[in-house]
C-alpha cells in the first residue's frame, strides 16, 4: 500500500490552485463568496428580528 507524502499533497494543492485561476474556477469562487456574504447578512437580520420580537418591539426594514 502506497503512503501519501508531502510532495503528493503539494502537487494536488498546486493543481487545485491552478484550476481556481480558470474562468469556471473563478466563477465558482465568486459565487461561493457571494453565498457566504448573503448567508451572514440573512443571519444578522434574523437575529435582530428575534431580538426585537423578544423586546416586544416592531422590526422595521431599516433596523436590520
Amino acid at each position: 500500500m502506497d503512503s501519501i507524502n508531502a510532495q503528493d499533497i503539494l502537487a494536488a494543492l498546486a493543481k487545485a490552485l491552478r484550476w481556481l485561476g480558470t474562468p469556471w474556477g473563478l466563477a465558482i469562487l465568486v459565487a461561493g463568496c457571494a453565498a457566504l456574504f448573503l448567508f451572514r447578512v440573512w443571519n444578522a437580520a434574523r437575529s435582530r428580528q428575534l431580538a426585537c420580537l423578544a423586546a416586544g418591539q416592531r422590526f422595521r426594514a431599516g433596523e436590520a
